[in-house]
């Protein structure tokens, strides 16, 4: 008799567990992916903002400079937003203005997004 309550409870453990570790994994889900796409949402207004602008204007410029921190702190998973050309070098940033010189060609993202046919790359936090 002992062993059989032990084996129901444990049973009814695992259930409890396994409705958890569902529910825990559709948060994730949904949290990554709403993640991704604020930071596509964030990209395509940056896009459309510098449209037609010389980095020198983009370098330049303060009011974009005060709209891409704006954007950077009315979501609290943006940490920033840096305008970088194709070869890495920064040109606008929602840290600095104006913005020093760096460079983003030795990022491990940077580097993938360059090399390869990928939209999308998630890297290591530095």
């Amino acid at each position: 008799m002992f062993a059989f309550a032990v084996w129901r409870d444990y049973e009814r453990v695992r259930d409890e567990v396994r409705v958890e570790v569902t529910r825990d994994r559709d948060l994730m889900h949904q949290h990554a992916l709403t993640i991704f796409q604020t930071h596509e949402v964030i990209a395509r207004n940056v896009i459309n903002r510098i449209r037609g602008m010389s980095w020198d204007e983009v370098r330049q410029s303060g009011p974009l400079h005060e709209e891409l921190a704006q954007m950077a702190r009315q979501f609290p998973q943006v940490h920033s937003i840096w305008i970088n050309d194709a070869e890495g070098k920064a040109h606008g940033s929602s840290l600095m203005f104006p913005v020093a010189e760096f460079s983003a060609a030795h990022r491990e993202y940077f580097k993938l997004l360059k090399t390869t046919d990928l939209q999308v790359v998630v890297a290591r936090p530095f």
